[in-house]
């Protein structure tokens, strides 16, 4: 029990701490200037999170992923939200170029930066939208962005692999497990989504016999009906994960045992395209499954990664 402890303390320190820090990052409150910020601002970490070069460059490249949402807010809205760059820019302390030259840290700029090149596509862009955007994205006052979940329904398609450390009254034992899975989510807002669906798999443990010293496969099948709530930010994800789960032995087929998992995950998504949005995210988990008439109690541990895609039908 001493190693579920460990292991889960390690596992909500990652995920609840890391949010607060996002939150920290500058936002207008009002739509659609709010919805089209974030839009850019996933752009423009997208973009940085691979080396960003040189602005110009960079804000050529990053075009044809801001035109759809800049062509759904009006002129007025954008002026607005370039207004409201400008003054944060000035709250933040000015321009970031002067205060480098005088000594002050990259890692401090972050902000002041991000904010200078979300104001720079909007000057670069600008000009251009009125014989760029087509007759078919006209603004709308409603419009809720293109990079999150918000106010959509979406369909998750997923696959998880991984480790797995198994504890039962038996010595603990090492072995994998993987499934896929299909959920129908909705975002509740620009940052949260919460969705639900099913999930089918197999995993594997590799006991080692106490007579003879040597270890056998022994295999189960899995299945659950997961619970996720997403919290997004940019370009960052943080999962949390909690399911009714269903296993059984390969050689005791309609031997099932009912338990739950609580499962987290960090990971990051990339830019939506047409309307799909993949992600890759590392996550980490607990399983309990408690006793039943053929089998013993269940603590089962898991590290692995997950694989998806998002799309918005």
């Amino acid at each position: 029990m001493r190693y579920v402890v460990i292991f889960l303390a390690a596992a909500c320190a990652l995920v609840i701490g890391s949010p607060g820090a996002a939150l920290a990052h500058p936002t207008p409150e009002a739509q659609p200037e709010r919805a089209l910020f974030l839009d850019l601002q996933k752009t423009v970490d997208s973009r940085a999170r691979f080396e960003w070069v040189a602005d110009a460059v960079e804000i050529e490249a990053a075009a044809r992923h801001t035109l759809r949402s800049l062509c759904h807010v009006d002129p007025a809205a954008r002026a607005r939200l370039r207004s409201w760059v400008t003054a944060e820019i000035a709250a933040q302390g000015g321009a970031a170029a002067p205060r480098y030259r005088n000594g002050e840290d990259q890692d401090d700029l972050e902000t002041v930066v991000r904010l200078e090149r979300i104001g720079a596509i909007l000057d670069t862009m600008e000009p251009r939208l009125a014989s760029q955007c087509g007759f078919w994205t006209q603004p709308d006052a409603d419009f809720a962005g293109v990079q999150t979940d918000n106010r959509r329904f979406v369909l998750m398609l997923e696959t998880n692999g991984g480790g797995q450390v198994y504890l039962g009254r038996s010595p603990l034992t090492f072995g994998g497990a993987g499934a896929g899975r299909f959920l129908l989510g909705y975002g509740l807002d620009d940052r949260f989504t919460l969705a639900g669906g099913v999930e089918l798999g197999a995993s594997s443990t590799f006991p080692k016999d106490e007579n003879t010293g040597t270890r056998s496969v022994r295999a189960a099948f899995l299945a659950g009906v997961p619970l996720l709530l997403r919290y997004a930010r940019s370009t960052i994800l943080w999962d949390t994960d909690l399911a009714m789960t269903a296993r059984a032995p390969e050689d005791d087929i309609e031997g099932w045992q009912y338990g739950f998992r609580l499962m987290q995950g960090f990971g990051t998504s990339e830019l939506r395209i047409g309307n799909f949005m993949g992600y890759v995210l590392l996550t980490a988990g607990y399983e309990y499954v408690p006793a039943n008439i053929q089998h013993e109690t269940a603590h089962i541990l898991r590290i692995g990664t997950r694989l998806g895609v998002d799309w918005d039908p």
